[in-house]
């Protein structure tokens, strides 16, 4: 007999840990003297089973007598077999080749654990059918049992005896009595199963969750998937839906439509905002881009007229500093004006200042008799005849008149064009008389003379005027000799 591989687990005995708590998950399964298997158990991984091995060794068969057999108890050919056909029946499975004897006995089971909601402690359930086929017959005698106990020959429930041989009907029920039961029928059987297993679910449900179970298990699936079928078998698997559902998923529904319809007129909508959004658009571009140009003339004016108020800022601060600046020199001249005023007018009333008036006012008169001298030029008379040089005496001197020529008169002109010496006849006896000397000019007082004359400080050239004086008196060996012309006479007055 070949083995069938499954998956290891560390403690076979132990269900392992699993992730939705308050639900029946599959721990083991068994098949006992059917067909090839003598005594196999399969244990299962967090509610899954892997059957793999080699064409033939039996991994099909197994399907066929635990799933989904020991959920709906048929057994008609065509539910048994994964290929869906009817040419092995389960008295094959019991009578078929190989098998020695007249009568054969054997059993499937399936064990399920489910922890306890409040303590975590695992309750058990396990069912199973007992078959037994003859050679005078062609059909299988079934008997169905559930029970709470787990499949164990030393802490549990065996289905064999101390021989080693699988139970009679009596020795199952005798081991079965207070901790199981049989079921007179396979729709008790079924009945006592959907209910433990699938607490709520209808026999709609479950008839059409078995049916999902035999076409899933079919070999080669997916080489021969109807997609169709397959989407109407889930389906139908699916559990009913109540009133209260139904009723909401019909008012789901309906808001669906209405908010189609509301979609469909929003999409109208944002059709026509989007045409108008596209006109606007143009139009408001017009409108930004007049609206910048002015911005931006407006800016540069302004720009302008910060430069220029700045630059007038800057002038005003350089004309307000000048302002400030002439302010103050004016107000230090003006300061400078009053105290000038005021020694101006302590020099007109002190009595130098009287004085030098008054000697300015004869230096005038001074200059004016100079004038007048120099353009009067005294003619002697051509008859006259000067008297003879005698040794040993100085010729006399004219006398000097009291009184100028009426025939010289101040003018303005020039004294060459005015007082022109009268012209030489050299036919006359007498030789030419020579020109008189020219006046002498006393020279202009400077500064410091009359600086000196202001504060009483005697006259510089008080010496060389009386030098001059008597030189001029001096008699000359000329017979033609002209008068001094009048000379003013001033005394330095006395140092204060």
């Amino acid at each position: 007999m070949v083995a069938v591989t499954q998956l290891p687990l560390t403690n076979s005995h132990q269900p392992q840990p699993h992730s939705a708590p308050g639900r029946w998950r599959p721990q083991r399964a068994g098949i006992l003297n059917i067909w090839r298997y003598y005594d196999e158990t399969f244990t299962f991984h967090n509610g899954r089973l892997l059957l793999r091995g080699q064409n033939g060794t039996g991994k099909s068969k197994a399907l066929e007598l635990l799933l989904p057999f020991l959920f709906d108890a048929n057994l008609r050919p065509n539910r048994l077999s994964t290929f869906g056909g009817s040419e092995r029946t389960m008295h094959w499975n019991l009578m078929g080749e190989g098998t020695q004897g007249k009568t054969r006995v054997g059993y499937v089971w399936m064990e399920f654990a489910k922890p306890h909601p409040d303590t975590g402690e695992l309750k058990w359930f396990t069912c199973g059918a007992r078959l037994q086929a003859s050679v005078h017959t062609s059909t299988v005698h079934p008997d169905y049992f559930t029970t709470s106990q787990r499949i164990d020959p030393h802490t549990g429930l065996s289905l064999v005896n101390e021989s080693g041989q699988p139970l009679t009907r009596q020795a199952l029920t005798d081991a079965l009595h207070g901790q199981g039961e049989m079921h007179a029928s396979a729709a008790d059987y079924r009945t006592t199963v959907r209910q433990t297993l699938f607490d709520g679910m209808t026999e709609q449900r479950y008839e059409a969750l078995i049916t999902a179970l035999l076409q899933l298990r079919q070999p080669k699936l997916s080489e021969r998937l109807d997609p169709s079928l397959l989407s109407a078998l889930l389906s139908r698997a699916l559990p009913p839906l109540g009133h209260g559902e139904i009723t909401e998923l019909a008012e789901g529904f309906e808001r669906l439509d209405r908010q189609r319809e509301q979609l469909k007129q929003l999409d109208e909508e944002v059709t026509a905002a989007t045409h108008i959004a596209t006109q606007q658009r143009g139009y408001t571009q017009r409108v930004l881009r007049a609206a910048a140009a002015t911005l931006i003339s407006a800016t540069t004016d302004m720009d302008n007229y910060t430069r220029t108020a700045r630059e007038s800022a800057d002038n005003l601060h350089q004309a307000t500093t000048k302002h400030t600046e002439g302010t103050e020199r004016l107000n230090e001249l003006r300061q400078r004006e009053q105290e000038l005023e005021g020694a101006i007018e302590g020099l007109i009333d002190s009595d130098d200042y009287k004085k030098g008036k008054e000697l300015d006012r004869l230096r005038r008169r001074t200059e004016e008799a100079q004038a007048t001298a120099r353009t009067c030029v005294r003619t002697p008379p051509r008859s006259r005849t000067p008297p003879p040089l005698i040794p040993g005496r100085q010729p006399a001197l004219p006398t000097r008149p009291t009184s100028m020529p009426t025939t010289c008169a101040p003018s303005s002109t020039t004294p060459s064009k005015q007082h022109a010496e009268p012209a030489w006849n050299p036919s006359a006896s007498k030789p030419r008389p020579p020109s008189p000397p020219p006046p002498t000019r006393p020279p202009p007082l400077t500064g410091s003379a009359v600086s000196a004359l202001c504060c009483g400080a005697p006259r510089p050239h008080a010496a060389t005027r009386s030098t001059r004086s008597t030189q001029q008196s001096t008699p000359t060996n000329t017979p033609y000799a002209t008068a001094p012309a009048p000379r003013a006479t001033w005394t330095a007055p006395a140092a204060a």
